[in-house]
């Protein structure tokens, strides 16, 4: 993994480092289960419907998982922001 410097990224808060290797681990497992999704989608015998909705509820999950981390600011205004 390349080293990363704390940076600032218009609407969220300053990543730290510790929060850039959270991050990164989350795109890693994000890497990890698309590898496995796409021999899922090589079986004839895996219903593509399904595993279609699948890839849906896992690019979601990915992304909210990434936001939980990342903590971006909420432009609309309303939720309230964790310390």
């Amino acid at each position: 993994m390349s080293e990363h410097k704390p940076t600032d990224v218009q609407g969220y808060r300053s990543l730290d480092p510790r929060t850039l290797e959270q991050i990164n681990k989350a795109k890693d497992l994000e890497k990890q289960v698309g590898a496995f999704w796409q021999e899922l989608a090589q079986d004839p015998l895996v219903d593509p419907r399904h595993l279609a909705v699948a890839k849906t509820e896992l690019e979601t999950a990915f992304s909210r998982l990434v936001r939980a981390i990342a903590q971006p600011a909420d432009v609309y205004g309303t939720q309230p922001r964790r310390a």
